[in-house]
């Protein structure tokens, strides 16, 4: 059930996709955001907040994460998985920088990233499934499967031949995210999505702020503990996910730095 969970978050990181953090890191807004600068003004804001209800091989229900997911206009990204007070969020900058928080532990993992939204985001003219540059959004090979109104919205229907996912993007809102079923490995359940509110126009700037006083860490730092029995393989797949995330996260920041 761990392996399972944590499966899921990978996933639900995918689908979706932080403003003190930046003083210190200035050096990483070299990362130019050239074509993004061009598709600033085309991009439409948001904050949408769906409710996931995870339902096991036998037909039961219960109910999953809350994923918060916020759109500016500047291009710039939020998701959260949870609650305000517990859910991690992952912030990505249109001015190249990615940070990871732990609103619950008060810390924060900082690293640079390729800050061209136009290579990032999904966009409405090509139905949700491509950049403005045209090119594929996700390597998913997602196709479109028509249109339908979801809550009320215009939404376009993408289903994918790499991935075990389905999802409707809201045409006339930024491409957000309005509902997506994911069936689990081995066909044993699967969770869906349901639109709880889409609202349109800028997000609150608390989505986006990382308070000063978060100490800064590798990804590992910002793990939550482990609350329910996890097996020996569960433990090994999480202990070998973060040795190659903080490896990752120094070797960028050395890099960065100089």
């Amino acid at each position: 059930m761990k392996v399972k969970r944590a499966w899921r978050r990978v996933l639900w990181g995918c689908l979706g996709l932080a403003v003190v953090a930046l003083g210190s890191h200035a050096v990483w807004l070299s990362f130019g955001n050239v074509h993004g600068q061009t598709v600033a003004g085309q991009i439409t804001p948001y904050t949408a907040i769906l409710q996931e209800t995870v339902i096991d091989g036998s037909g039961g229900q219960r109910p999953g994460y809350l994923l918060t997911q916020a759109l500016r206009s500047d291009g710039s990204e939020m998701r959260r998985l949870g609650v305000p007070s517990t859910g991690g969020r992952t912030i990505l900058f249109a001015s190249g920088v990615k940070v990871e928080v732990s609103d619950e532990l008060g810390a924060k993992s900082t690293v640079p990233i390729r800050a061209d939204v136009a290579t990032r985001l999904r966009r409405g003219e090509s139905q949700c499934i491509r950049d403005a540059t045209g090119r594929a959004v996700t390597m998913w090979e997602e196709e479109v499967a028509g249109e339908e109104t979801i809550d009320g919205y215009r939404a376009v229907k993408v289903t994918a031949r790499k991935a075990p996912v389905t999802q409707w993007f809201a045409l006339d809102h930024g491409c957000a995210l309005l509902r997506s079923i994911m069936t689990f490995r081995g066909g044993q359940g699967s969770s869906e999505m349901h639109l709880l509110t889409l609202v349109p126009g800028e997000p609150e700037a608390r989505l986006f702020l990382v308070p000063e006083s978060y100490k800064e860490g590798p990804p590992s730092a910002l793990a939550p503990p482990v609350k329910s029995p996890c097996p020996a393989d569960c433990q090994e797949q999480r202990r070998n996910r973060f040795v190659a995330m903080d490896k990752e996260y120094h070797e960028m920041r050395s890099r960065f730095a100089r």
